[in-house]
């Protein structure tokens, strides 16, 4: 925050972490330690359900996503993280008090893969396996929630690898992209690459 003062700051956690009963005290805690403009509250329920010892009860999730959103000061996003939101969920979330929607399709980072890779056990392996390439591809995933959800904030994520993907996720609807891949390798060099 020091050294770009104006750039937007968001935190994060995991939905998961609400189930688990994380509430407004959580939420102001981590906005406040880095100054952040918005709280980011990341759905990854795939993920979970293939990872070993992972949060698989996500009952009352969008209830404490609906009470957080009505008390947080900054917006709240929800954030998938690789398998796609659907319109209806989009919309569902809209209607809860989410500011902001990142669909965060399949096509990019699949957390069900790395799942099966950190895993010993031959049987969690397959599960996690059978569900590498599941989700909602990133396109179609903007184009359903911009359809069902015109006047939503989107972002898209999720395989967006260079300035062409970012342009067609704009003009299937986004209002911005995210991405991560392109610059990864650039990072790994150092700061100048």
């Amino acid at each position: 925050r020091q050294l770009a003062p104006n750039i937007p700051l968001l935190a994060k956690f995991g939905a998961a972490q609400l189930a688990a009963g994380y509430g407004l005290d959580e939420a102001q805690s981590a906005v406040e330690m880095i100054q952040a403009d918005a709280l980011i509250i990341h759905l990854n329920p795939l993920q979970e359900a293939v990872q070993i010892g992972g949060d698989r009860d996500w009952r009352g999730v969008l209830n404490a996503i609906e009470a957080l959103a009505s008390r947080l000061p900054v917006p709240l996003v929800a954030k998938e993280v690789g398998a796609g939101i659907s319109a209806g969920v989009a919309r569902r979330l809209l209607d809860a008090g989410v500011s902001v929607i990142d669909v965060a399709g399949a096509g990019g980072t699949s957390w069900a893969a790395i799942e099966a890779e950190r895993t010993a056990d031959p049987q969690q392996r397959a599960v996690a396996q059978a569900f590498v390439d599941w989700g909602i591809p990133t396109a179609q995933a903007i184009a359903a929630v911009r359809r069902a959800c015109p006047e939503a904030r989107l972002i898209a994520s999720g395989g967006i690898r260079d300035g062409i993907d970012a342009a067609k996720a704009i003009r299937l609807g986004a209002n911005i992209v995210g991405q991560a891949a392109g610059v990864l390798d650039a990072a790994l060099i150092g700061p100048q690459a």
